[in-house]
């Protein structure tokens, strides 16, 4: 991550390409910046961070993970109650 202030036209850059990830399946984000960012490994690294982080608040993934840690608990009722939820 940049360590200072952002120039706009950089960021506008950035936003940019972190949107247009976000369209791609997973699998093919790599080549994408790979080839968008060329050898501007602190472009590429602004955006994966900005990936990582959408991915990690993504409420899907807090939703799946709910679903999983409940089924843990499916043979203890209390338990399984006992699992916060995103929802609730």
């Amino acid at each position: 991550m940049t360590s200072g202030p952002i120039a706009p036209d950089r960021w506008l850059r950035i936003e940019q390409l972190f949107h247009s990830s976000l369209e791609l399946p997973p699998a093919e984000r790599d080549s994408f910046l790979r080839q968008a960012c060329g050898s501007d490994e602190q472009l590429r690294s602004e955006i994966e961070f900005l990936l990582d982080a959408d991915f990690q608040d993504s409420p899907l993934i807090a939703r799946i993970i709910d679903e999983i840690t409940a089924d843990l608990f499916v043979d203890d009722p209390e338990a399984r109650e006992a699992v916060p939820r995103e929802d609730a």
